[in-house]
C-alpha cells in the first residue's frame, strides 16, 4: 500500500463532502468527468498540485469510493492503491477536507480505509445511526486505523443521536484506535445497550485519552460487545454517568484492559473483567459494585495498583456462584467505603484455586474487608481516611496518621529488598511537586 501523506481530515464547518477527499492539496481539485474501467486507474480527472500519496474520492455508483493514488500518470490520470467499478462522468475530489461522518460517501470511507491510515476531526461529529466498519485486512505488523479528534485536551465530541452505537459492526473487525474522542448520545428515549459509544464483535482494539459518556447526553454504557470473544484495550480514558454500567458484564471472554482510567458515577456496576487487567485506575460513585468480574468457568484477571471508592456494592465482587476463582492477582489496591465488602461474592475456599490476594489497603468498607478470603499477609486496614477529598474528586494521599501517612510508610521486604506497595501513590514519585504521581496521571481526564 502506498504511504498516505497524511491524515484524512474532516471539518463539519468548513469542509466539503460534495467536492474533498480529505487529503491532498489543501484547495481541492474536484470535478465531475472521472472515468473508472474496472482496474486502478482513473481518468478524466485533474491532477494539478496532486502527489502520490493522497487521497482520491470517485462517486461510483456501487463498492469503493476512496483509495490512495499510488502514482500520478498525467495531468488527467492517476493510478490508485484499488480498484474502482466501471463508471463514467462520476464526481471526484483530491485533497480539501471532508465535513461530517454522516454523509453517505464518508460512511463508505469508513468501509474503505486500510491499515495504517488515519481519520480525523477538527470538530464535533453526530450521526443518525451507527457508523459500520469492517475487519483491516492483512496482519497486525501492518499497523492500526486511526479514529481521533485533533486535539488532546479537548475532545471532540462524538454523538449518536439514535437508539444505536456511534461507531462499531456486526463482523470480526479488529485493529481500529480511537483518540481523542467524547462518546455520546442524545436520543431522547429509554436508553437501553444499543445507546454505547462502540458496539464491536470478535475485536481487539485501543481507545487511548478517551471520554464515554456525559451528565445530559448519557450512554447506557461505554462499549457493548455484540457477539464472539473480545479484547477492549483502554488508556487514560474516562467512562462516566452511563445510565446502565460503566463497562457491561459479559459471561463470554470479555478482557478488558484498563491503564489509567477514571470509572465514575455509572447507574450500576463500575466495570467488568474475566482475564483482562485493571490498574491504575479511579474506579468511584458507581451505583453498583465497582468491579464485577464475569460468570464465567475459569478467571485469570489482574486488579493492581487502583483506588476503589464508595461504590454502591462490593469493591470488587466475584459474581460466580459455582466456583471459587483462579488464577487472580488482586494487589496494592486501595478500597475504600464501599458499601459491600471490600472484595466479596467469592466461594468459600477461593484462595485455594491459585489466587494472589496481598498488599491491599481497606478503609470503612459497611461489610468489612473480604468475604470467604483469607486476608494477605502484608494487607493493610486504615482507620482513617487516607484521601485529601474524596468526595470533591480529590484522590491525593494526606499525611494523615492512621491513613494516608500509614500508606506513604507500608513497606514489605521481599528477600533482602524493601518495597512500597503504595508508593506509586506517594509525593515522593510525583516528579518533585508536592502531588502524588496518580493525580498527576489523572487531572487532566478529570
Amino acid at each position: 500500500m502506498t504511504t498516505p501523506n497524511g491524515a484524512i481530515v474532516f471539518n463539519a464547518s468548513t469542509g466539503d463532502d460534495a467536492a474533498a477527499s480529505g487529503l491532498g492539496p489543501a484547495t481541492a481539485q474536484t470535478g465531475s468527468g472521472a472515468s473508472t474501467d474496472g482496474t486502478a486507474v482513473v481518468t478524466g480527472i485533474t491532477t494539478t498540485g496532486v502527489s502520490a500519496g493522497d487521497l482520491l474520492w470517485v462517486q461510483t455508483a456501487s463498492g469503493r469510493q476512496f483509495s490512495i493514488i499510488a502514482s500520478v500518470d498525467s495531468g488527467t490520470q492517476v493510478t490508485c492503491d484499488d480498484t474502482f467499478a466501471l463508471g463514467s462522468g462520476q464526481t471526484w475530489a483530491i485533497g480539501g477536507k471532508r465535513a461530517t461522518f454522516e454523509n453517505a460517501s464518508s460512511r463508505q470511507l469508513f468501509q474503505d480505509v486500510k491499515a495504517a491510515m488515519v481519520i480525523e476531526t477538527e470538530t464535533d461529529q453526530s450521526v443518525t445511526s451507527m457508523i459500520s466498519i469492517l475487519t483491516v485486512a492483512g496482519s497486525y505488523n501492518d499497523g492500526f486505523i486511526v479514529l481521533r479528534g485533533d486535539s488532546a485536551s479537548t475532545q471532540r465530541v462524538f454523538n449518536s443521536s439514535a437508539l444505536s452505537p456511534c461507531i462499531g459492526g456486526n463482523g470480526d473487525w479488529s485493529r481500529w484506535r480511537f483518540e481523542n474522542l467524547k462518546f455520546t448520545n442524545s436520543y431522547s428515549g429509554t436508553k437501553t445497550s444499543a445507546a454505547t459509544g462502540i458496539r464491536f464483535r470478535g475485536s481487539a482494539f485501543f481507545c487511548v485519552n478517551c471520554i464515554f459518556g456525559d451528565s445530559t447526553n448519557q450512554l447506557y454504557t461505554s462499549v457493548y460487545r455484540y457477539d464472539s470473544t473480545a479484547a477492549v484495550k483502554m488508556f487514560r480514558c474516562v467512562i462516566e454517568n452511563c445510565t446502565g454500567p460503566g463497562i457491561p458484564v459479559d459471561s463470554v471472554n470479555y478482557n478488558p484492559t484498563l491503564i489509567g482510567c477514571i470509572i465514575r458515577n455509572n447507574a450500576l456496576h463500575g466495570c467488568s473483567v474475566h482475564t483482562g487487567t485493571i490498574t491504575g485506575c479511579l474506579i468511584y460513585g458507581n451505583g453498583g459494585h465497582g468491579i464485577i468480574t464475569a460468570n464465567n468457568s475459569t478467571w485469570y484477571g489482574t486488579i493492581k495498583g487502583n483506588v476503589i471508592y464508595g461504590n454502591s456494592g462490593d469493591g470488587v465482587n466475584f459474581s460466580s456462584t459455582t466456583r471459587a476463582f483462579s488464577a487472580y492477582v488482586i494487589e496494592n489496591n486501595i478500597i475504600s467505603e464501599n458499601t459491600g465488602y471490600g472484595v466479596g461474592g467469592a466461594l468459600a475456599g477461593s484462595n485455594d484455586y491459585g489466587a494472589f490476594v496481598d498488599c491491599n489497603a481497606f478503609y470503612s468498607n459497611t461489610s468489612g474487608n473480604y468475604q470467604n478470603l483469607t486476608s494477605g499477609p502484608n494487607d493493610i486496614t486504615l482507620t482513617a481516611d487516607p484521601f485529601t477529598d474524596a468526595a470533591a474528586d480529590d484522590f491525593t494521599i494526606n499525611e494523615t496518621s492512621g491513613g494516608g501517612a500509614d500508606l506513604r510508610t507500608k513497606a514489605v521486604t521481599l528477600g533482602s529488598t524493601e518495597t512500597r506497595p503504595f508508593r506509586w501513590l506517594d509525593v515522593s514519585t510525583g516528579g518533585g511537586s508536592s502531588t502524588p504521581a496518580a493525580a498527576v496521571r489523572h487531572t487532566r481526564l478529570k
